[in-house]
Order: C-alpha cells, then sequence, then structure tokens
C-alpha cells in the first residue's frame, strides 16, 4: 500500500491524475511487538551481573519506571531522600512524575549520596542510547553475562530483528508488578506518568499515601 502510494502520490504532483485512489483503503491492521517483562529474579540476576552505575541505574528503572535516557542523565537535585521522593520531568512525554523511592532503591542511593546538579550515574550521563556501543547496547552485554536471554522479533521492515527483553522492559516491568499487586490503574497512570503532571510540591500527605504503598508492592530485587 505504501509503495502504490507513493507512485499515485508522484502522479497527483505530476498533475496526470487529480487524487491519489489509495487514500480510499484503510490502513492494514498492524501486529503489536510483544514487550517482554523482567521477572523480580531476572532483576536479581542483572544487578549481580551489573558493575559500578549501572547495578544504580537498573535499580532505578525497575522502582521508577524511567526510561534509559532519563535514568542515565539523572541528577541528584531529582532526589528527596529525607521526604523519600523522586520528580523529575521524563524526555518524552515532558509532563513531571513523582514517585516515592522504594527501600531497595534509597539503600542503594545512599551508598554514595551526591547533591545538586551532579549527576546520579556519571559514566552514564551524556551517553547515547543507540546502537551496538550505545547504553542499550550495553545493557543488552549485561543481559547475555547474567545469562537472560529475550524472544527474538523479527520486523517485516529492513529484516532487522530485536530482543523482546532490553531496558524499556523494567518500565513494563514496574507496571507489572504493580498491577499484579492490586495497584489501581489511575495510580500506576499517575506514575508511569501517562495521565498525572503534577510537581512534587503539589503532592499532599494524603495523595502521597497511595503511591507509597505502590510503590513498596514492588517485590525487593536488590543484592546487599
Amino acid at each position: 500500500m505504501k509503495v502504490v502510494s507513493a507512485a499515485f502520490n508522484a502522479a497527483v504532483r505530476q498533475h496526470f491524475i487529480e487524487s491519489n485512489p489509495a487514500t480510499a483503503l484503510e490502513s492494514l491492521p498492524v501486529k503489536a511487538e510483544e514487550r517482554a517483562t523482567f521477572t523480580p529474579a531476572q532483576v536479581s540476576k542483572l544487578i549481580r551481573a551489573a558493575e559500578g552505575d549501572w547495578r544504580g541505574a537498573i535499580l532505578l528503572g525497575y522502582y521508577t519506571g524511567a526510561r534509559l535516557g532519563d535514568v542515565a542523565n539523572m541528577r541528584w537535585s531529582a532526589v528527596d531522600l529525607d521526604q523519600r521522593l523522586i520528580g523529575f520531568t521524563p524526555s518524552k512525554t515532558k509532563k513531571p512524575v513523582t514517585i516515592p523511592l522504594h527501600q531497595d532503591l534509597k539503600r542503594e542511593l545512599f551508598k554514595k549520596p551526591g547533591i545538586g546538579k551532579a549527576f546520579l550515574f556519571p559514566s552514564l550521563a551524556g551517553k547515547g542510547t543507540g546502537g551496538k556501543h550505545g547504553l542499550s547496547g550495553r545493557f543488552a552485554a549485561i543481559m547475555e553475562k547474567a545469562g537472560i536471554e529475550g524472544k527474538i522479533i523479527r520486523h517485516a521492515e529492513g529484516g532487522r530483528a530485536t530482543s523482546s527483553l532490553s531496558f524499556h522492559s523494567l518500565r513494563h516491568s514496574f507496571n507489572s508488578a504493580m498491577a499484579n499487586a492490586g495497584v489501581s490503574q489511575e495510580i500506576r497512570q499517575k506514575l508511569t506518568g501517562h495521565a498525572s503532571a503534577e510537581m512534587n510540591t503539589r503532592y499532599t500527605h494524603h495523595e502521597l499515601a497511595p503511591l507509597r504503598a505502590a510503590i513498596s508492592a514492588i517485590p525487593n530485587v536488590s543484592i546487599r
């Protein structure tokens, strides 16, 4: 359809025909890619296999649902260890989110606390996420070291193949763990940044209580 439509569009531009007949056709259904999640046991294996800043980065992804780029460039100004909160604006949605710190994540961050605009994970900050040598490729190497393999997905376009498991799967694990624990969709949407754009200071104690309960429902995975 795309190829034929492109040809008709060219014919319209050259005034051979008045309109593109392909525009009357409905798009073919596209099968969504299978998105896998990491189990708590697998996340534990990833942490064992991780070195340096990657350990904290994996925990941050698992306990906040933050995307790889946001995790890599997270600054200490986003973390409130006293109130046990982390607030940041995802680069994709541009909607601020506030997430209570899970005890495992807080414990890891307390090992090397920083301040201000310093990066949580200096060795990852400013690095690109794509490519074999990017952060995604480096995470894939950690998966391999941990003995974790995802399902290979073959894409029709370009014939490329990708794994059903990636750093982004930690985000799905974050959401799924809460769903399995009976956390409401409304709360999960607020924590994943899909619905709420409230700033940290606008949450009352009453509003934070169910959010803390939701985060505490996520299974512990860190290795002390």
